[in-house]
């Protein structure tokens, strides 16, 4: 092999390792004051153990040359001194090992490091897939990633993120400049709000300005807020194969005040939000403008004073069967009641068909999770206590039925006996009744899921004559929904309609709502494709994923 062509394999092998350094050839030794001698000085400079075979021979060659010049006595006292090297303990031996030894060892550790290069340039080694992939990790882990003014695909959102593989976070920050200003007192919808002209003129005009410390704390209650709420609920895990050993990636959210325009070198903030200030809630519009590529956006925030200025605004909401025309098949679909023959609890099998279409209906993509109650009776023949069990049985039974057709939760069950009962078949029933879904959520919360890059789950009006369209239908998929079914496996349509999730109407974060995460994390990496989402590391992720929402039993009152 010609000189150059050993300087192309060494040059080849320090790409793939960055940390390795060709080993030049020995000089003859030179007697000066630089000499190795014993005690601490020798010790002082002895060489450093390596892990690699063509480091380890290059370790070995100069103990071969210390043994030249001071003998092998001092050399055996040298490996004495340096306890669990085991590269050291290669020279030791119950005699004084020879040069002759020392250079097998070197040679052997040469060859064999070659022996891999060679393996390795031919892919012939026999566990080649699984060297190269952790070859490759090994590279991957060594290097942070990050993306500045990210901008999902989704259409919406933007932010930073950067991640180090080695620690496993992956840190999402977004820069918010607020602005703190007066609400309105002439503005017609607060006016309306207020009760009138009249009672409106009842403000007075330092109600609407922000006070002494009200900014600085309503700041610190809703960024904390803020991070508190979007970290760590889920994990990335990494699939490729032989890369386990990658550590799952913690995703961190932090909220960064920055100016509204880039000043002295610090970044512009990538959201102005302007925090308007009302005596009482003003039925306001809440909103997060859609970035779309620029890296500057707005939003605006309406708080209100009734709960405490400093206290970020929490919405009420309520929703039954007839808030949208599409939840009207819940009403349709009820059986209503369910008739059994005296002291039976068995169901007919029409009865059956009847409420696994109920519970079908109820599981739909695009229903609500409306509470139902199935309340069991009996007549009054026969002894209390047993009419008492009887109609417990009877609903529990009607409630099992129900969710075996689909129903994304357990209905109540009551039993209410003979109470009220006569001695007449019609009390041997149990009843079906569907109740409002209520549900609550901080405004801010939601909002920021939009700064994320996710759209609103909640379904907007149906169509009237006034206006004909509706902008986002009850069923139809949301902005979010192909990029999720895109990046997570078995990931279903995400559709319109009023449930528990923050984005729709309560603060349930799902797994699909770190999705623009989860690409974040594929696109300054190169990995899309190669990531799934797992249990978060902390107290607010799921105990077993995916998420169970299939009701455990009946629920008893």
């Amino acid at each position: 092999m010609s000189k150059q062509t050993q300087l192309t394999k060494t040059q080849s092998y320090q790409k793939k390792r960055p940390n390795l350094k060709p080993v030049g050839a020995l000089q003859p030794h030179q007697p000066g004051a630089g000499d190795l001698v014993k005690g601490r000085e020798a010790e002082a400079v002895a060489p450093d153990l390596m892990d690699h075979p063509f480091q380890r021979a290059q370790q070995q060659a100069l103990f071969s040359q210390m043994g030249r010049v001071q003998g092998n006595q001092q050399v055996q006292r040298l490996i004495g001194n340096r306890p669990g090297d085991t590269a050291g303990k290669e020279l030791q031996s119950t005699s004084q090992p020879d040069v002759a030894t020392i250079q097998r060892n070197w040679l052997g550790d040469a060859a064999a490091w070659m022996k891999d290069r060679i393996g390795d340039a031919t892919d012939s080694r026999p566990d080649e897939a699984r060297l190269d992939a952790q070859e490759q990790l090994a590279l991957f882990m060594s290097k942070e990633y990050s993306l500045k003014n990210f901008h999902p695909d989704t259409g919406r959102g933007l932010f930073d993120a950067k991640y180090n593989p080695a620690k496993g976070n992956l840190d999402v920050t977004v820069r918010i400049c607020f602005k703190f200003l007066p609400g309105n007192p002439a503005d017609p919808s607060w006016v309306a709000t207020a009760g009138g002209p009249e009672a409106a003129a009842a403000y007075t005009p330092d109600q609407f300005q922000w006070q002494g410390d009200e900014t600085k704390d309503w700041k610190k209650q809703a960024v904390g807020d803020v991070q508190d709420f979007w970290s760590e609920n889920y994990t990335f895990h990494n699939t490729k194969p032989y890369w386990e050993s990658l550590p799952n990636v913690n995703v961190k959210i932090h909220v960064a005040e920055a100016p509204e325009n880039e000043t002295g070198g610090v970044e512009k903030a990538q959201f102005v939000i302007s925090v308007y200030k009302w005596p009482k809630e003003p039925d306001l519009e809440e909103s997060i403008t859609p970035p779309g590529r620029a890296n500057q956006s707005v939003g605006q925030f309406q708080e209100s004073a009734e709960d405490g200025i400093t206290n970020p605004d929490k919405g009420n909401f309520t929703r039954t069967t007839r808030t949208r025309a599409a939840y009207n098949v819940v009403d349709t679909k009820n059986p209503g009641k369910i008739y059994f023959d005296l002291g039976k609890s068995e169901l007919k099998a029409e009865d059956k068909t009847k409420l696994k279409e109920f519970g079908q209906t109820l599981g739909l993509p695009q229903i609500p999770p409306f509470p139902v109650t199935v309340e069991g009776h009996a007549s009054s023949e026969g002894d209390t206590e047993p009419n008492m069990a009887l109609s417990e049985d009877r609903a529990r039974l009607v409630s099992n039925e129900i969710v075996t057709g689909g129903a994304k939760k357990q209905p109540l069950v009551l039993g209410k006996g003979e109470e009220g009962a006569g001695p007449t078949a019609e009390w041997r029933h149990v009843e079906i009744t569907v109740g409002k879904f209520q549900s609550s959520q901080h405004t801010i919360l939601h909002e920021f899921g939009h700064i994320f890059g996710l759209g609103d789950e909640y379904p907007t009006a149906d169509p009237t004559a006034a206006n004909p369209v509706s902008k986002r239908p009850v069923g139809t998929p949301v902005a979010h929904s192909a990029l999720a079914e895109k990046l997570i496996p078995g990931q279903q349509p995400i559709v319109a309609h009023h449930n528990e999730n923050i984005m729709s109407n309560g603060e349930v974060v799902q797994p699909y709502h770190y999705v623009t995460f989860l690409e974040a994390l594929g696109k300054m990496t190169k990995t899309e494709g190669q990531w799934q989402i797992g249990p978060g590391p902390g107290p607010r992720g799921p105990g077993d994923f995916p998420v169970n929402n299939k009701p455990d039993g009946p629920a008893y009152a």
